[in-house]
């Protein structure tokens, strides 16, 4: 088995990965979405495992700290019945020290940041309390790659999956670090539309090759660039998860996966960013192939996913390529004309209105 449900998380991510071999299972939940994630589909899915020995979920990984990723985690973690997790992987300031070299105090000494002031809740907390791992297969350190061109470090998991690691860079967490209290700050507020609101371009059939040369600069926002991103291989499947990460990040750590200077070929990529123009800039889509690309967003707040990403997307080679989206909004609907579709050789699949959507690999 190697499945994939993307959960409804308004305009962020929530992914639980199934990997099953001989071998055993192995399940991966990255990112929470909003709370309502948590509260609507998230605990009733993982409420519905089949029971297995050990703990529910694996892996917990929360690529970073921007609230549509983090809020359904510390509802999902705060309830009562808080689902038995193995390891979490999340750096926090601590690991953004240790990352620039310097010495956090003892766990003990150190004040736990909150996360949401307006409730006073903290993921860390939270994590120590439920006696979480927290970074252990990291050996309690932060989750980065260094630079250079060398081989990028590699996880196995129960199931025979390999996960390896495609960000952050060592050097993204470092220059997070004056930031990370405004990041705390920012997290407890409401989320509000923050873009001036530019006309969004209307596809058709004569401008989709312009529409994919503009608004090509790559994403700077620093919180993106802290993502936790990778590759997971499973009996001769492979997925690229790009989280929130910057184009060129992923552009590098890609030419280090695989070396030899050719396109990269996927059976599925989890797109950047909920299909920001920034993170899915032309330097990076143009070195992936897949047939499924995966668009989490329902269009709240930043109108994702930005039709100069989707251009990218699906002029790149080859054709017959699936567009799946989790939500049917007013900005992804627009890739949905028959025209359109038949002129570019693409296929567009949208999620039934408030359900989770499955993708099996295997």
């Amino acid at each position: 088995m190697f499945r994939i449900t993307m959960l409804p998380a308004a305009d962020g991510d929530c992914f639980l990965v199934e990997t099953a071999s001989a071998a055993g299972t192995h399940r991966l939940l990255i990112d929470g979405g909003r709370t309502a994630t948590a509260r609507n589909y998230l605990r009733p899915l993982i409420a519905g495992l089949a029971p297995r020995p050990g703990p529910t979920i694996d892996l917990m990984v929360l690529t970073h700290v921007d609230a549509d990723h983090i809020e359904g985690l510390l509802d999902l973690v705060g309830a009562d019945n808080a689902p038995t997790v193995r390891e979490v992987w999340f750096n926090d300031m601590r690991h953004l020290k240790l990352a620039a070299g310097l010495r956090p105090a003892p766990r003990a000494e150190q004040p736990i940041p909150t996360l949401n002031v307006a409730q006073g809740i903290s993921f860390a907390k939270l994590v120590h309390e439920r006696g979480y791992g927290w970074n252990t297969t990291l050996g309690g350190g932060p989750v980065m790659i260094d630079g250079g061109t060398g081989k990028l470090p590699s996880f196995p998991f129960s199931s025979g999956a390999v996960l390896t690691l495609l960000g952050p860079p060592r050097e993204k967490l470092v220059a997070f670090v004056k930031d990370w209290s405004k990041a705390i700050i920012d997290f407890s507020q409401s989320p509000e539309a923050v873009l001036a609101k530019r006309l969004i371009p209307l596809p058709t059939v004569q401008n989709v090759d312009a529409l994919a040369r503009e608004r090509d600069a790559a994403d700077t926002k620093k919180p993106n660039g802290t993502s936790i991103s990778f590759v997971l291989e499973h009996e001769s499947r492979r997925v690229m998860f790009g989280a929130d990460a910057h184009p060129d990040d992923l552009a590098g750590a890609l030419r280090r996966f695989q070396p030899q200077g050719q396109r990269i070929r996927f059976d599925a990529v989890k797109v950047p960013h909920h299909g920001s123009a920034a993170n899915n800039t032309s330097q990076l889509i143009y070195l992936l192939e897949s047939p499924l690309w995966l668009i989490s967003s329902n269009g709240a707040v930043h109108r994702h996913p930005d039709p100069e990403a989707i251009a990218r997307i699906v002029l790149a080679e080859p054709r017959g390529k699936k567009l799946v989206f989790n939500y049917a909004t007013q900005y992804n609907q627009v890739w949905a004309p028959e025209e359109l579709q038949a002129r570019f050789g693409y296929i567009v699949e949208l999620a039934p209105d408030g359900e989770a959507k499955v993708v099996d690999l295997a």
